[in-house]
Parts: structure tokens; sequence; C-alpha cells
């Protein structure tokens, strides 16, 4: 039996959505409730600022450009695969000095090389794309776990439908022993966007030990 939110989170999350993927500048007709529960952006670099690159020479050339294509590809991947709908998943890859995210909010048949986000170590984004509102989980992993070359947040359907009875995927496969552990953990549930989120996520992973995890309700 799936376990049920709260009718309070429920009006958090209706309060999240009004603000998916918009710019702290649009936010200006929310009520207080509203903006109190807005999706939170990273802090955004000062302008002209630009991650710095291994070719100093091609100063016209976007940075990570490779990787930012292969973040664009991964997504149009999942999705037809089927382990992700529309935008609600997101992917990132490591570069040198932080990593390439998915934007907020971007079909990814329409994603640019452009609108996949570059992210210090820091904590600032680069650019004019505000980065995934899951930002924090990638930024977590790639600060706590120094192996990890890529992330993938996807919604396979029966993760989901396990995620929302919040029960771990049991040993049912020798397969489940590739994430790292006998069983992949279904961490304890917070709101999206949130640090909490991120924190229990972490707690799933064991600090990177394990390399898959389910979220409670997600």
């Amino acid at each position: 039996t799936p376990t049920m939110l709260p009718s309070e989170e429920m009006d958090v999350m209706l309060a999240k959505f009004k603000t998916y993927g918009k710019q702290p500048s649009q936010l200006t007709s929310l009520s207080a409730f509203e903006r109190a529960h807005a999706i939170e952006a990273p802090p955004q670099a000062g302008p002209g600022s630009a991650p710095a690159t291994a070719s100093q020479g091609a100063a016209a050339e976007l940075p990570y450009l490779a990787e930012r294509q292969k973040v664009i590809e991964t997504c149009l991947k999942m999705n037809s695969m089927g382990i992700n709908q529309g935008t609600s998943g997101n992917a990132s890859r490591r570069v040198p000095g932080g990593f390439v995210i998915t934007a907020s909010g971007v079909p990814y048949e329409k994603m640019s090389a452009e609108q996949v986000v570059f992210m210090d170590l820091e904590g600032e984004y680069y650019g004019s794309y505000m980065p995934s509102s899951e930002w924090r989980m990638h930024f977590d992993i790639y600060r706590s776990v120094q192996e990890a070359q890529a992330v993938v947040h996807a919604h396979p359907t029966y993760c989901t439908a396990l995620s929302c009875q919040r029960k771990d995927i049991p040993a049912f496969h020798y397969m489940v022993a590739a994430a790292g552990g006998k069983v992949i953990r279904c961490a304890e549930y917070a709101t999206f966007g949130t640090q909490e989120l991120s924190d229990n996520m972490l707690v799933a992973l064991e600090g990177g030990k394990r390399r898959s995890a389910l979220l409670a309700n997600h």
C-alpha cells in the first residue's frame, strides 16, 4: 500500500510547482507561503564569470561542450528507454572544477548545450539558465564521492512504485549487487529539491559505498 503524503506537504508541493523552472525575478507575485517554499536556486556566479577550462586557446568555444552533449544524450536515452518521463529526471557529468547538469524545466528534445549548466564545487552556477531543482543531490555526490563521474536521476515505473511504499529493492536478482550492496535502499522521505532530501540520499548511499538508491514517494 502506498504511503500517502499529508495535506500540509501537498500544500508545499503546490507552492514549489508554481516556481519550477523560473528565475527569482519571476516570483514577485507569489504569496508569502509560496515564497517561503519556492524552489531554491543556488547562487549565480558574477557577470562575466566563466569556468576555467583545460584549453585556454578556444575562448569562444562553450566550455565542456562534449560533456554537455553527453548529458543531453543521456537524458534523451532515459526517456526513450521509458525510465523517465518529460523533464522530471536529471543528469550530470563531472568536469574539472565542478560538473555540468541539466537546466531546470527545459524539455530534453529542445535542450541545447548552453542549457546544460556548469556548477562549481562551491555551489555557484554559471550562465543564464538555472540548474535542475535537484542540483543539491548532484552537488553533494560530487563533493562527497571523489570517484563519482556521473549522476543519473530517473523515475522508472517499478522503482517509483516501490518508493511510494517506502520499500528497498531486495536481493531478488544477482545484479542488485552491482549497486554496491545486498539491497538497494530507499532513502527516508523529504520534500524534493531540499537539503534534507540530499542528506537522506547520502545516507541510503552510505556516503558513496553504494551506487544506487530509491527516494521515498519520489
